[in-house]
C-alpha cells in the first residue's frame, strides 16, 4: 500500500489517519530500504558476472586466434606444391649440367688423359700402391678445400664491409676468364675431336661474342633463361676444368669434401655462406647474381 505524500498532508489529523500514516510510512521505508539492499547486493554480482563473462569472451578470441594461426588444409597444400616446384626448378639446371659434363668426357678422351695438375697440388698420384694414393689425395683435398674456404671468408668479409668495388672487381675477372678463357679452351678441344677447321678470326668472333654476350647477362641485365643457361655452361667448364687437371683420387674425394664443406657452410649458424645470405637479407639486398644460380620462385596460388 503507498500513498502520495500531497494526499497525506490533505488528510485530517485523527488518530486513525495518524496511525494510517505512520503504518504508510513504515512499510515504504521498509521497502525502500530492501530495494537498496537488493540492489546493492547484486551489483557486485552483476559485476563479478560480467567479469567471468569477459574473461569467457578473452579466452575464446584467444583460442580462435591460435586457431586462425594454425595453417589450414589450402595452405598445406599450398606450401608442398611450391616446395616442390622449387626442388624441380633446381633439379633441371643440375641435371643439365651433368649431363654436358658426362658427354663431353666420354666424347673428348683428353679430359681423362691429362698429366698436368693445378698448382696448388702438391701430388699427382703416380704410385701404384693405393693406401699411397689415398693419402696423397687427402692432402689435396685439403689444400684445396684449405684454398676454397680462405677465398670465401675473403668474400664474406668483403660483402660485411661494405668493400662492393674490390668484390665487383674479383667476380668480373672471374666471370670473364670462364666465359672467354674456359669457353675458349673448350671450343678448341671440340674443334680438335672432331677435326673441323675454323680461321682464327672465325674463332676470336665467337668466343667475344659468347663472353661479352654472358657478362652482360650475368652482371647487367638479360632474359632469365640466357642467364641460367650460362649459369649451366659456367659450371659445367668448371667441373671439366677439375676433372682434367686433377688426379682421379683427389677429384672423388674431393667431391664429397664439397658435399660435406657446402652443407657446413649453408647450416651452421656462423657458416659463410649463411652469414653472407644473412648480411644481404638484414640489408635488403640482392646478391650478386654471379654468386647464386637464379630460378622462377613465384608460387602458383
Amino acid at each position: 500500500m503507498s500513498t502520495d505524500p500531497i494526499a497525506e498532508q490533505a488528510l485530517p489529523q485523527t488518530s486513525e489517519t495518524s496511525g494510517l500514516l505512520a503504518e504508510t510510512r513504515s512499510r515504504r521505508y521498509i521497502d525502500e530500504g530492501s530495494v537498496d539492499v537488493q540492489d546493492s547486493t547484486t551489483e557486485p554480482q552483476r559485476r563479478e558476472g560480467r567479469g567471468g563473462e569477459d574473461a569467457d569472451l578473452a579466452l575464446d578470441s584467444g583460442t580462435s586466434s591460435r586457431r586462425s594461426r594454425q595453417p589450414t588444409e589450402g595452405e598445406e597444400a599450398s606450401s608442398l606444391k611450391y616446395g616442390a616446384r622449387h626442388l624441380l626448378l633446381l633439379i633441371v639446371p643440375v641435371s643439365l649440367c651433368m649431363l654436358v659434363v658426362v658427354a663431353t668426357v666420354l666424347s673428348v678422351k683428353s679430359y681423362t688423359n691429362e698429366d698436368a695438375t693445378l698448382i696448388y697440388i702438391p701430388y699427382k698420384e703416380d704410385t701404384s700402391s693405393s693406401s699411397s694414393k689415398f693419402g696423397e689425395a687427402l692432402v689435396n683435398t685439403l689444400v684445396f678445400l684449405g684454398i676454397v674456404v680462405v677465398m670465401t671468408i675473403v668474400l664474406v668479409l668483403l660483402y660485411k664491409y661494405r668493400c662492393y668495388k674490390a668484390l665487383y672487381g674479383w667476380l668480373v675477372a672471374t666471370t670473364a676468364a670462364l666465359v672467354f678463357l674456359f669457353a675458349g679452351l673448350y671450343l678448341i678441344e671440340m674443334l680438335d675431336k672432331y677435326n673441323a677447321a675454323m680461321d682464327w678470326i672465325t674463332f676470336a668472333f665467337v668466343v667475344w661474342n659468347f663472353g661479352v654476350m654472358g657478362m652482360v647477362v650475368i652482371h647487367w641485365k638479360g632474359p632469365l633463361h640466357l642467364l641460367q643457361a650460362y649459369h649451366i655452361l659456367i659450371s659445367a667448364l668448371m667441373a671439366l676444368i677439375f676433372i682434367k687437371y686433377l688426379p682421379e683420387w683427389t677429384t672423388w674425394i674431393l667431391l664429397g669434401a664439397f658435399v660435406i664443406y657446402d652443407l657446413v657452410a649453408v647450416c651452421c649458424p656462423k657458416g659463410p655462406l649463411r652469414v653472407l645470405v644473412e648480411t644481404a637479407q638484414e640489408r635488403n639486398e640482392d646478391i650478386f647474381p654471379s654468386l647464386i644460380y637464379t630460378c622462377e620462385s613465384k608460387p602458383d596460388l
